[in-house]
């Protein structure tokens, strides 16, 4: 069993990770790195729906 991961130098948090049996030196890697990828986009669209004002509105004259 082989696995490749990709890390964040920045926040040092692996963000994608791919397993396989067979050790494909140009496979392997760029599938832990397209993971890294999707998750980060999908990540960036969660946190821009779910980012809403909260509290009372307020009327400026």
């Amino acid at each position: 069993m082989y696995a490749a991961f990709v890390t964040d130098v920045f926040s040092r948090k692996f963000v994608g990770w791919a397993l396989s049996d067979l050790m494909r030196t140009k496979a392997l890697p760029l599938q832990a790195l397209n993971q890294a990828v999707v998750f980060s986009v999908l990540w960036n669209i969660m946190c821009f729906v779910m980012i809403k004002p909260v509290g009372p509105k307020q009327d400026n004259f």
